[in-house]
């Protein structure tokens, strides 16, 4: 038996004594006793480029690269897109000047420091961010 099993076995069976002893249960009893998932393995790529099946890492790591950065450029832009964006723009009753839009951008482009970030966190209710 391996160590993390019995590492388990041990936590397990301190569990169990431990629910003999209150008569309720714990959180920790249920994600105990919960059916793990097997975690799924890539085996292999498609590569766009050339249309052929890689099993070796390093390439499947590069057409991964390749992927990821594709879906952080720009996005495209039909014809559906540019309609939806034209009768949004449209609807738009009240238009900012040109000192309104400085300021906005000067406010936006503004770098946050980890500090101001900890403390919007730690004033949040139950320190979560909303």
């Amino acid at each position: 038996m391996n160590m993390k099993k019995r590492q388990g076995n041990r936590t397990h069976m301190k569990d169990r004594k431990w629910f003999r002893v209150n008569k309720h249960s714990l959180k920790l009893w249920f994600s105990l006793n919960k059916l793990q998932a097997k975690s799924t393995r890539i085996m292999s790529l498609i590569d766009p480029a050339t249309d052929e099946e890689t099993k070796n890492p390093k390439e499947m790591l590069e057409i991964m690269r390749n992927h990821h950065s594709q879906l952080q450029s720009e996005p495209w832009m039909d014809e559906g897109w540019m309609r939806a964006i034209g009768t949004i723009l449209a609807r738009v009753k009240e238009k900012l000047d040109k000192d309104k839009k400085k300021e906005i951008s000067k406010e936006i482009s503004k770098e946050i420091s980890y500090r101001e970030v900890k403390e919007a966190l730690r004033k949040a209710p139950n320190r979560k961010a909303l």
